[in-house]
């Protein structure tokens, strides 16, 4: 097995953040408001106002994701909506590998890995494509990954205290993007999945304890804007689903291709790392339990079932596979003599880095699907 060595410092992970920032700002510019953007400036427009309103019906869509609007409003003045934004999205930049790296470790992932998956989560494609664009998922992915950091912790700790932190945390990724909820389901099923280590109620106990502060959170949060006349969430879905009619053939060929585009390379080191993982040859990296992994595998699967696929919106699933990469390198590095081994994983490490902002560049401001066609 390959020596780990001193882990790279975390000083890189700003450094990385710059680059991705300057790479995205480079290609697409920093304020590019397609997608969702305009909706969200918008909302703060609103919001700093005072006066946030049932038109246009596209920004009463998303008043039951107000985050950027709540805290983009208290930036305005000075900046502009759109400045605040981006100062936002800016900062969810900059802290996405640290929230990918304390994830990892409390997985139980050692320091050395567990950098290098941070370093693979701020440098994806769905980051260059669409993290420091005004299109506001970015937010999403650091709650759901701090929720389930959170959860990892509370479990160890057998803490009450933690597990709110965590349902509340959750909460707030809702109110960013609904994939930002995922680190509750994450936790929901972990603490199924181990319940045969503690008395049932002690489990039904810590259940109701990471479920019922978002709950009400939520419930509060939708009763209000439905007596004030604001659309819910089952309508946006639902109209959603009116917009996108694919077929199924077609949201196949969509769903590998944008998987295939958001993780390549680490998608590929996934594929191994689950052989390993199923294997039990766990021990590649470290003590990484069975019930965890399959809950992070079960936990992004909402995800599958949204109208039309999107780097933005897939992304989640870094949640399962980037451990399952690392375990993947681990597993491949330590197939080469022990002296060539640390060559053979900073290669592998490093790989995918290039490969993401390789496909990037390549696809510019249209997408890989228009290099193919």
């Amino acid at each position: 097995m390959e020596s780990r060595g001193t882990r790279p410092g975390l000083f890189w992970y700003p450094l990385l953040s710059l680059l991705v920032a300057g790479l995205s700002f480079a290609v697409i510019g920093p304020f590019y408001m397609a997608i969702d953007g305009w909706i969200y400036t918008a909302q703060v427009e609103q919001m700093a106002r005072g006066s946030l309103v049932l038109e246009p019906f596209s920004v009463a869509l998303r008043a039951f994701k107000p985050f950027h609007g709540w805290v983009g409003s208290l930036l305005v003045p000075p900046l502009t909506p759109e400045q605040s934004l981006q100062l936002l999205n800016l900062a969810f930049g900059f802290a996405l590998p640290f929230a990918g790296y304390w994830f990892l470790r409390e997985l139980e992932i050692d320091s050395h890995s567990a950098f290098w998956g941070g370093a693979w989560i701020v440098t994806g494609y769905p980051m260059l494509k669409y993290g420091l664009a005004i299109a506001t998922d970015l937010g999403s992915w650091v709650f759901a990954l701090l929720t389930v950091a959170l959860v990892l912790r509370a479990m160890r700790k057998d803490s009450l205290a933690l597990l709110a932190a965590a349902s509340v945390v959750g909460f707030l990724g809702g109110t960013v993007k609904e994939t930002g909820v995922i680190g509750l389901l994450f936790g929901g099923f972990a603490l199924l999945f181990t319940a045969g280590a503690r008395p049932w109620k002690w489990t039904l106990v810590k259940i109701l304890t990471l479920a019922l502060p978002a709950l009400f959170l939520e419930l509060g949060l939708f009763a209000y804007l439905i007596s004030q006349g604001f659309p819910s969430f089952l309508e946006w879905f639902g109209l959603n689903s009116e917009w996108y009619p694919t077929p199924w053939s077609e949201r196949l060929f969509m769903f590998v291709g944008v998987n295939g585009s958001a993780f390549h390379l680490i998608g590929l080191f996934a594929l191994v790392g689950a052989g390993v993982f199923l294997a039990g040859q766990r021990s590649y990296l470290g003590q990484f339990p069975v019930a965890y992994g399959f809950a992070l595998l079960l936990a992004p699967l909402p995800v599958y079932f949204w109208p039309l696929y999107i780097g933005r919106i897939l992304y989640i699933q870094i949640l399962i596979v980037v451990p399952l990469a690392l375990t993947g390198v681990a597993w491949m590095a330590s197939r080469f003599p022990e002296g060539r081994q640390q060559t053979v994983s900073r290669i592998l490490y490093l790989a995918p880095m290039g490969a993401a902002i390789a496909l990037f560049l390549l696809a510019g401001k249209g997408s890989l699907f228009d290099l193919l066609r």
